[in-house]
């Protein structure tokens, strides 16, 4: 899935550039030929000085339009810039926690430093699994989740588990209640999966947007954030599981 959003990301980018240029072009070719025709409309055996004087014409045209097109393409630019600094920043961010091979609370940390900084939220959660069973509370920002410990049992969990994240905004009909009444219980309102090969390894809980609601891009940016933090965590585990090793060995 994070390769898949990648590859969307890197293509969109490429697609944005291709599709300008390729219109463009098209655009000011139109614009050069129809003031050509145009002109020897007017005059029936153009002379080459006349011709000159045409094509000139159609060369200022498309300049004062190249201006007013570079205008509308920098109000679209902005957008598209502001969403592709937001991705980088996620990024950039959650990679240098994967490279650090911190413990699961350092990298709970830096996943809700990252969220918080990038989404705009004051209110946030890490749980993670127990080998027990449950999922206990690793590190939170802002006021405390109403809950240290949630169950397996959850229906939130099952759901959880299948990989999907959940805004309480977009739980309205009736079959969503359940979930909906849960996330609300723990105080949250989007909860994110911490999912690695089919195992939830916890789960990211997000208080009210300082900005207003959550948007669908914002739940994908979560997403991304939990995925990096999953490999983190794998990591973390793995590189333990060599210090025990090692330990053991001498």
């Amino acid at each position: 899935d994070l390769l898949l959003q990648l590859d969307q990301a890197i293509a969109s980018g490429f697609s944005f550039f291709l599709f300008s240029f390729t219109a463009g072009l098209v655009y000011y070719g139109l614009v050069f030929v129809l003031m050509l025709i145009a002109g020897t409309q007017f005059i029936s055996h153009p002379t080459f000085s006349q011709v000159g004087l045409v094509s000139g014409t159609a060369m200022v045209l498309i300049l004062v339009l190249d201006r007013l097109r570079g205008r509308i393409l920098s109000v679209l630019d902005r957008r598209y810039l502001k969403e592709k600094t937001k991705l980088d920043l996620t990024f950039r961010k959650m990679s240098e926690a994967v490279e650090s091979l911190v413990d699961p609370k350092q990298l709970a940390r830096r996943l809700l430093l990252g969220v918080s900084e990038t989404i705009g939220v004051r209110k946030a959660s890490v749980y993670l699994s127990v080998p027990e069973g449950g999922y206990n509370l690793v590190d939170h920002l802002g006021v405390p989740p109403r809950k240290g410990f949630v169950e397996s049992s959850l229906e939130l969990v099952k759901r959880l588990s299948l990989g999907e994240s959940y805004f309480v905004g977009f739980l309205n009909s009736s079959n969503e209640m359940g979930i909906r009444k849960e996330i609300l219980g723990l105080g949250g309102q989007v909860v994110v999966p911490l999912l690695h090969e089919k195992d939830l390894r916890g789960f990211l809980l997000l208080g009210m947007k300082d900005s207003g609601i959550f948007s669908i891009d914002d739940l994908n940016l979560c997403a991304a954030f939990a995925q990096l933090t999953v490999l983190g965590f794998v990591s973390s585990e793995g590189h333990q599981l060599i210090n025990q090793l090692n330990e053991e060995l001498r």
